[in-house]
């Protein structure tokens, strides 16, 4: 489970190694990496899949994380998956 960027919020945000044959994504976590949670198509733009635990304030964060790193977790995703 890579990292895909690190964050001084205490977001961490990853993939799997096995989702390879879905849609390029992010999952987000906080705190212990299990819960709260949140998944994040990055194609064609980043889109909401499901947000469990984090308040409306830490989903307007990592949004603004993502879009703004939107093309850094893409290429990640691209390099690990070799697409």
């Amino acid at each position: 489970m890579p990292n895909a960027i690190p964050d001084e919020r205490g977001f961490k945000f990853k993939f799997f190694s096995n989702e390879g044959n879905e849609p390029p994504h992010i999952h987000v976590f906080k705190g212990n990496g299990l819960y709260p949670k949140a998944k994040y198509w990055l194609t064609p733009h980043p889109k909401l899949v499901y947000s469990e635990g984090f308040t409306v304030q830490e989903q307007r964060i990592i949004e603004e994380i993502i879009s703004h790193k939107h093309a850094f977790m893409l290429k990640k995703w691209k390099d690990h998956f070799n697409n």
